[in-house]
């Protein structure tokens, strides 16, 4: 008896707590810093690798537009250079769409993307590449913004313009890990 009336106080609490989350969430949080028609320009530089790709540095560019205060639409260019030992480099152009959660200062995103992969050496591949990813950036100001995040990529029907391992390259996953900057204007 006792612990059915303990159990039934735990969900009153949680249900309370629940919908005063709901409720003053965003009274608490305010509301999200994007814009409708913000433009975005960003840089990054990291780590990507796979199980058939070494750790290589990361670079890249990257251009969004605000859609609402929570989505972003955006288009992403990286590459992997290769170290050495390492017969190829990683190239992915991938549009992406965002989802950002906004607490204060530290916002939280999702994304998902499709585009281009390219795997450069000795012998070629190129092929679609799907991605997700999650990060968090931290609001410096309202137009200078800094992040980390990760994302994978896989091209599944890589095709290879020779012999070689470059499309096991893009079938493997890649794991990019990479430090953002990015300046924001036209809010």
């Amino acid at each position: 008896m006792l612990r059915e009336v303990w159990s039934v106080l735990w969900v009153l609490v949680a249900g309370v707590l629940l919908w005063g989350l709901v409720l003053c969430g965003p009274i608490v949080c305010g509301t999200a810093q994007a814009a409708s028609g913000e433009l975005r320009t960003g840089a990054a530089v990291g780590v990507a690798g796979s199980t058939r790709l070494q750790a290589s540095p990361l670079a890249g560019l990257s251009a969004g537009l605000g859609l609402s205060e929570q989505l972003e639409v955006s288009i992403d260019a990286l590459a992997a250079l290769p170290v050495s030992g390492e017969h190829f480099s990683l190239v992915l152009v991938q549009p992406t769409l965002a989802y950002k959660f906004d607490v204060l200062r530290w916002v939280p995103r999702v994304t998902v993307g499709a585009g281009y992969a390219g795997a450069l050496g000795d012998t070629d591949a190129h092929g679609l590449s799907l991605g997700a990813g999650c990060g968090l950036n931290y609001l410096w100001d309202r137009s200078l913004e800094l992040g980390l995040g990760y994302g994978v990529a896989v091209a599944p029907a890589a095709l290879s313009t020779g012999q070689g391992g470059a499309s096991d390259v893009l079938r493997s996953p890649s794991h990019l890990f990479r430090f953002t900057f990015d300046y924001r204007w036209g809010y």
